[in-house]
């Protein structure tokens, strides 16, 4: 189960979450009368504007507009009607960061319209009477609309191309007309060089966003002519944006911020302790997803390394922090400390607790789905932040996973590499984690230069070095693990995902004979492809990564790990969705036959239905099914071991 979008007003509090059976996204509603879930049979909640989406819901007063999935188009549905009634009717286009005008009675939203040579974009507004009026256009993209309660002003974020948004993006801050258009432009924020995101209007018509001017991304207010940097810490408050409409803050009625923010990839959740005593902020998460401050209070998604993303109330008046809805994990559990070496007698001792279920992670007893049979331990490997020293003493991090039960000392090694690349791995409870952990495998989730949450200038130092820095962090991590002997030198494994993929393999083509095997997860395998054949939004972000196709031939040539495909010996399995519009399955199948051209272990499994990035509940079982499978099939040291 996996939460998406959370949104509260005065009455009510709203949020989607995926259903483990079908993974479509529903609505939930709580209210002082009871909690119901809205969204009828037939529908999911999901946009797809710049494929990966975000921002497809916004709340009304007497009901609520979505993205529904299947059409990408805008729908109302009231709240005391089951019937959801359509607002679009445009087949060619999408929608996505939704903001509701109180005021007008109308959506405002980002409208992608995909087409050949050029897919265009613009901010809309779409009445309940089903006009749609243009806001703005002319930018290459836009994102995350704030209207203020009074709907006198309007603000959003826009960027052209070749910038990313996390790279360089300006603050558009405009007064509305009484008939709802744009009218004078007011202060904005446009720096070149850095970025901002996340714009929202506090109760007093003030207007905020998160602006990385001084080398973080931290909350900036406009009040009194001028632009300012909030107190607080300095650290990042949110991850890039490459979703549509993410909440990493929100303010209170008195105009108190209420704001996440990372330090050494833990996060953290400050509240002013005047309005939240310090009794009821959560303790034991360390990575919050959303938050809505109002009315009824605040509310927030989190996560922690024991414990499953969880809806939280963080009740002032009663002093506590409740928990709405959350997924089913144990609170309680084993913990298991990196540091500490277990005595012989604790893998049986483990064996004697029941009840963890870890959904989604392979086959129990008798080939039963995992997700309704228990692991059989309720035992969790908590991680440890991990920093070393890779090239030019450049410090990089990383969360370190022990074993459990872990037999064998230094354990077996499983390093996993996240895509993005500007994306980041973060200290929650992941079953995928916890599958490899459970078998005997020791884990290193890796943040490589480039991840967020670090500041500006690491978040930066991938730019051109795509292939290069990223493939240092790998080996260097692994090599300081082995120092600590933390890992096995002899049973190393590497695995990757999208962007994750793209290192695996230039990691296998520097290091050959470094690891067991490795998996690839519909990963970037020809970079120039890529360029090609990729969406708008990510079209420059190669030329970010590497450089200019035509300035920087040769670069391309060494870091393309199919032009480079005689160098890997490394056994390796792919997975691909065949729907898949980010990387293309022509890559991996490029992939797959160079490698077996050159007598390489290779397999591919292929699906039909998945697209970027697998959503099926049967589909992820069955990649962590073949992928042990594959692994253990690669390491004759630990078959002559019994391990």
């Amino acid at each position: 189960m996996e939460f998406g979008e959370l949104h509260s007003n005065a009455q009510r509090v709203i949020w989607t979450r995926s259903d483990p059976r079908d993974g479509r996204f529903r609505v939930q509603e709580w209210t002082t009368e009871g909690r119901r879930t809205l969204t009828p049979e037939g529908f999911s909640v999901r946009s797809r504007v710049y494929e990966y989406g975000g921002s497809a819901l916004c709340l009304g007063e007497d009901g609520l507009a979505f993205v529904n999935e299947d059409d990408q188009q805008l729908y109302w549905q009231g709240f005391s009607e089951p019937r959801c009634h359509p607002l679009t009717d445009h087949p060619d286009r999408r929608y996505g960061g939704l903001a509701y005008d109180h005021r007008r009675d109308r959506i405002i939203a980002v409208e992608e319209r995909p087409g050949n040579p050029k897919t265009r974009h613009r901010l809309v507004a779409v009445g309940r009477d089903r006009v749609l009026r243009i806001l703005s256009e002319g930018a290459d993209f836009y994102a995350s609309p704030a209207i203020s309660d009074d709907g006198q002003q309007l603000a959003w974020v826009e960027w052209d191309r070749p910038h990313q948004p996390w790279t360089a993006s300006r603050l558009r801050h405009v007064s509305l007309a009484d008939d709802g258009l744009p009218g004078t432009a007011l202060a904005g924020l446009d720096t070149p060089g850095h970025s901002t995101q996340q714009p929202r209007f506090d109760r007093q018509g003030r207007l905020l966003c998160l602006f990385d001017g001084s080398g973080h991304w931290r909350p900036w207010r406009f009040e009194h002519g001028h632009w300012r940097c909030l107190p607080g810490r300095e650290a990042d408050h949110t991850p890039s944006p490459w979703l549509l409409g993410s909440r990493h803050y929100d303010t209170l009625p008195d105009g108190s911020p209420v704001v996440a923010w990372w330090r050494d990839g833990r996060g953290h959740l400050s509240v002013t302790k005047e309005t939240v005593a310090p009794a009821a902020m959560p303790s034991g998460y360390q990575h919050f997803l959303a938050i809505s401050a109002g009315p009824l209070g605040v509310f927030c998604l989190a996560a922690g390394p024991r414990r499953g993303t969880a809806l939280l109330h963080l009740n002032a008046g009663e002093g506590g922090v409740s928990t709405l809805d959350s997924a089913p994990l144990p609170l309680e559990a084993t913990t298991v400390s990196p540091r500490i070496r277990r005595p012989p007698s604790f893998a049986a001792k483990a064996a004697s607790h029941s009840g963890f279920v870890v959904p989604f992670v392979g086959r129990g007893p008798g080939g039963a789905p995992l997700g309704s049979e228990s692991l059989g331990a309720s035992v969790v490997s908590e991680p440890e932040a991990w920093r070393f020293a890779s090239a030019g003493q450049t410090t990089c991090h990383g969360f370190y996973y022990p074993p459990c039960p872990g037999d064998c000392t230094p354990p077996p090694l499983l390093v996993t590499v996240h895509g993005g690349p500007t994306s980041a791995s973060f200290p929650l409870f992941n079953p995928a984690i916890q599958f490899w952990t459970q078998r005997g495998f020791a884990v290193l989730d890796l943040n490589y230069r480039g991840s967020v949450g670090f500041g500006r200038a690491y978040r930066q130092s991938l730019a051109g070095q795509w292939g290069v820095s990223d493939v240092d962090d790998v080996l260097y991590a692994v090599k300081a693990l082995i120092r600590e002997r933390l890992a096995d030198p002899r049973r190393l494994f590497l695995r990757g995902q999208s962007a994750g993929g793209f290192t695996v393999l230039n990691t296998l083509a520097r290091a050959p004979t470094t690891f067991r095997a490795a998996t690839s997860l519909y990963g970037v395998s020809d970079p120039l492809r890529l360029r090609r054949q990729t969406h708008k939004f990510e079209a420059d972000y190669i030329d970010w990564l590497i450089g200019d196709p035509e300035r920087n031939a040769s670069r391309y040539q060494a870091r393309s790990p199919l032009a480079n495909a005689s160098r890997l010996r490394t056994p390796t399995l792919f997975f691909q969705g065949l729907r898949d519009a980010v990387v293309l399955p022509e890559q991996t199948e490029a992939m797959v036959a160079a490698l077996h051209a050159n007598g390489v272990p290779v397999e591919c499994v292929r699906f039909a239905d998945e697209q970027h990035g697998f959503r099926s509940p049967r589909n992820r079982a069955l990649v962590l099914e073949r992928e042990l499978a594959f692994y253990r099939h690669h390491d004759a040291i630990g078959r002559e071991s019994g391990q």
